[in-house]
């Protein structure tokens, strides 16, 4: 599981969008605020959690949110209810956090995309909410105490600074937010100059190798390669059938056979299935974006399985996906009637439906 990810898959367009209007900016500036803020809010907790205190009073910020604020919040924002999402997320980030930290993070990000510093807060505010939210879904379905939140922080580490854009963490330096990751960050920095050392030794090699200096010697070198090559026509000659029969065993297993592939659709077929079966409310559309965004993967690895079939394991695979539809589709269409859902699901939802129907004509 990688926490940024299934954090950013919430924020949707539509949500982004709602954000950008109620801030009065463009879009591009809030979704490179995002993408700034998510990580080093992560980082920071990741931070708070590091210590048995700090995990305890993280611990209990998370089961105080509220479990239906994600589902709804896309109403709220742009709405009467903005202010209050803003100063809840605010005070949580002060009472976990500290007010410098805080403040920090807001100057951090109005020099990054040139916000001010009452859009830089009120970004804070407003996603401070939804990071929250998405811990206490891993809270409540893992059964975490702070011990737990704070392993859980912990195996987010390398993501957490992997999602951190360029030239981002530098603004932060000395605010101690990036604390937790800092090691993370150090160990990717040497990546680049790690190259220079490997190519400079290399270009003088061509200057050592002075042959015309002993011609006395000359004949070692021939009689060593006149050895090899003994030796290669030796091991070589007596096994003729070694090679062939290796390339054939390797190379027989890249095509998987139509049964494989048509259990595969199957399956995820019924994964799907079972996960719209589930969604009843805003909620639990919300919670099932994670496996509905699974789910897309699946078929895009099944669209380029079915390229590597012949033509009848792909009238198989076609057959299999055509009965399906009929039933999934109207699955889909109630769900997307759900109050707040279509917002939500209807992204995810009409890429698979595309793919799918792709899949049926093939």
């Amino acid at each position: 599981m990688n926490l940024v990810s299934t954090i950013m898959q919430f924020l949707t367009p539509v949500i982004t969008n709602r954000i950008a209007s109620a801030l009065g900016v463009n879009n591009a500036m809030v979704t490179s605020a995002i993408g700034a803020i998510v990580p080093a809010l992560l980082a920071a907790l990741a931070g708070k959690a590091s210590s048995p205190e700090g995990a305890t009073a993280l611990a209990r910020a998370v089961d105080q949110q509220d479990p239906g604020l994600l589902g709804s919040l896309t109403n709220m924002l742009g709405g009467a209810g903005q202010s209050a999402v803003v100063n809840n997320g605010a005070s949580i980030l002060t009472s976990l956090l500290g007010g410098s930290a805080s403040n920090a993070l807001a100057g951090a990000v109005g020099k990054f995309t040139g916000a001010n510093a009452e859009q830089s807060s009120s970004l804070i505010g407003m996603l401070a909410p939804v990071i929250m939210g998405n811990l206490a879904q891993q809270q409540r379905a893992g059964g975490l105490d702070g011990g737990g939140l704070a392993r859980l922080l912990d195996s987010q580490k390398a993501n957490i600074a992997a999602a951190l854009p360029s030239g981002f963490a530098p603004l932060l330096a000395g605010s101690g937010l990036l604390d937790a990751v800092a090691h993370n960050l150090k160990v990717a920095a040497p990546a680049a100059p790690a190259a220079q050392p490997a190519a400079a030794p290399r270009a003088e090699a061509p200057r050592v190798p002075a042959a015309p200096e002993a011609p006395a010697f000359n004949w070692m070198p021939w009689a060593l390669a006149a050895v090899v090559l003994l030796g290669l026509f030796w091991y070589f000659g007596s096994k003729p059938a070694s090679s062939p029969v290796a390339v054939e065993k390797t190379a027989a297993p890249a095509v998987p056979g139509a049964s494989a592939v048509v259990d595969q659709a199957k399956s995820l077929i019924g994964g799907l299935t079972s996960t719209l079966g589930n969604i009843k409310d805003q909620a639990t559309a919300q919670a099932a974006v994670p496996q509905l965004t699974t789910t897309s993967a699946g078929v895009d690895t099944l669209v380029k399985l079915a390229g590597t079939l012949g033509p009848d394991a792909k009238s198989q695979l076609a057959a299999v996906i055509a009965t399906a539809l009929p039933q999934l589709s109207p699955l889909m269409a109630t769900v997307l009637k759900i109050p707040g859902a279509e917002a939500i699901l209807k992204p995810v939802l009409d890429a698979i439906m595309i793919k799918m129907t792709g899949l049926a004509k093939v």
